[in-house]
């Protein structure tokens, strides 16, 4: 019974030591889904523009900080509806995704839409893309 009890105890030790979605940690160590930041700056607030034509995304980088409040407005130029959606980034075993607000589902010829959201902390370049169908172009979304 010790030994069941033992092997319960290091499986939940195990599991609540691995990445989480938490932006910070209770004893304030780096893992690997919370590294020391790199530039020694986390927040802000940005406003972007970013505009769709049928060939791609201008601009093709876009670049925050992490943990930053982002109002992020896409204007689609193009002839047909494209969409902005940001992947995620897998580093050392954990994977950091944006939040849902952060997609902007197609519009339509001459839209825009604008959304607001929280970067994540792990930073990196995330990929970029638009998943209407025949859509093939992307960039990236640097996050510091």
């Amino acid at each position: 019974m010790k030994s069941v009890l033992a092997a319960v105890a290091l499986a939940l030790l195990v599991l609540t030591t691995h990445c989480s979605s938490s932006d910070s940690d209770d004893d304030g160590s780096a893992d690997a889904c919370h590294p020391d930041d790199a530039d020694g700056v986390i927040g802000g607030t940005f406003t972007l523009d970013v505009t769709i034509t049928d060939t791609g995304f201008s601009p093709v980088v876009v670049q925050v900080q992490n943990s930053s409040t982002v109002k992020l407005t896409i204007h689609n130029t193009g002839t047909k509806a494209h969409s902005f959606v940001i992947g995620c980034l897998s580093v050392a075993g954990c994977t950091v995704c944006f939040p849902a607000e952060s997609k902007v589902a197609a519009l339509d010829p001459g839209g825009s839409r604008t959304v607001t959201f929280t970067a994540p902390y792990l930073e990196g370049l995330y990929p970029v893309s638009s998943d209407v169908a025949g859509d093939s172009f992307a960039g990236q979304f640097s996050l510091n």
